[in-house]
């Protein structure tokens, strides 16, 4: 998740949306004043909960960095003034706070490090994997089966086809001997 901080009252979820759409947000949710000294609010961003989310996130946090915005600005500001707003990635003390951000990220959000994410990746990975060796091995023993049922029905016919071919040649060698 991200935050917006500085976020005039009246810009609405769907207006930071589309001013943030670049970065792919799921949601956007405006958790209005109490963050900041004056009427102005705070917002969180919700990104995907994959990679493509995480480099949503990331790409929109190095632009707020970028244009003197990020998280180290906004700690660092003199006056709220300027009238530009500021964002960043949540992090554990954002998660930890006890501002209206952290209530709302401790409510609706989970704090996981990128090595927390890589192993339930992993995890996850590893069950799609196990499911799929599953059911190759059973599709191997069904093509087994029908292996098995196409060499009997194989071995079948060529029975057939010799027994035709003896009856045929005595019905043939039966014809001849009576016209001689």
């Amino acid at each position: 998740m991200g935050v917006l901080i500085n976020v005039p009252a009246e810009e609405g979820g769907f207006k930071l949306g589309e001013k943030i759409s670049d970065f792919n947000p799921v949601d956007v949710i405006p958790l209005g004043p109490g963050i900041c000294q004056s009427e102005r609010g705070a917002a969180v961003v919700r990104f995907n909960k994959d990679w493509s989310g995480f480099k949503d996130a990331m790409a929109f946090e190095n632009h707020f960095k970028a244009s003197h915005r990020g998280k180290k600005d906004w700690n660092e500001r003199v006056g709220d003034g300027s009238g530009m707003f500021y964002g960043w990635i949540a992090r554990d003390d954002d998660y930890n706070s006890k501002d209206i951000v952290g209530h709302h990220l401790q409510k609706h959000g989970e704090l996981r490090t990128i090595s927390d994410v890589t192993k339930e990746e992993s995890k996850e990975t590893g069950k799609i994997v196990a499911i799929l060796a599953n059911q190759i091995e059973v599709k191997n023993k069904y093509l087994q089966d029908l292996e098995f049922r196409y060499n009997v029905t194989a071995l079948s016919l060529n029975r057939i086809m010799e027994e035709k071919d003896k009856l045929h040649q005595a019905y043939n060698e039966g014809m001849s001997t009576k016209l001689h």
